[in-house]
This record gives structure tokens, sequence and C-alpha cells, in this order.
């Protein structure tokens, strides 16, 4: 019983940990992204 419940605990935090992966993973690439250009930009 106590397995399924820890089980059932660590499942969901992995999916909520997965989404806010997906969410602000891509927010961070485009930051990122932004930033090595306009890095180049001031290196040229």
């Amino acid at each position: 019983m106590i397995e399924e419940i820890i089980f059932g605990a660590a499942l969901s935090v992995l999916l909520i940990s997965s989404v806010l992966l997906i969410i602000y993973g891509n927010r961070f690439v485009n930051t990122l992204n932004e930033f090595v250009r306009n890095s180049e930009e001031v290196s040229k």
C-alpha cells in the first residue's frame, strides 16, 4: 500500500517536472539563442 503511494507520488512529480521542462526549456533555449546571436554581432 505504501509502495503504491510512493510510486504514484514519484510518477506525478516526474510528470510535472517533464511538463515544466518542456515549457521553460523552450523559453531557455530561445533566450540562449538570442544571447548567442547578440554575442556574434558584437564580435564582428
